[in-house]
């Protein structure tokens, strides 16, 4: 799974969290289940960190992507 700047399209599902707003579509909502973005920072690294409820991993990919996000 993984972040990008897009335009919402009629597939998608829209929030707001802290003035922030999210697009995600909907097929990969009901996949993922509940998604968590979150800030983290560990020494000289930092970035977003990206976990779904469910796992989406398919067999042979080390992703963590599966298919849905081809």
């Amino acid at each position: 799974m993984g972040l990008a700047l897009d335009e919402p399209k009629d597939d998608d599902d829209g929030f707001e969290f802290d003035g922030l707003r999210f697009v995600v579509e909907k097929s990969l909502m009901e996949k993922a289940g509940d998604i968590t973005i979150d800030y983290a920072e560990s020494g000289w690294r930092a970035g977003l960190s990206i976990t779904s409820k469910n796992s989406l991993r398919s067999a042979g990919d080390s992703s963590g992507c599966g298919s849905c996000c081809s």
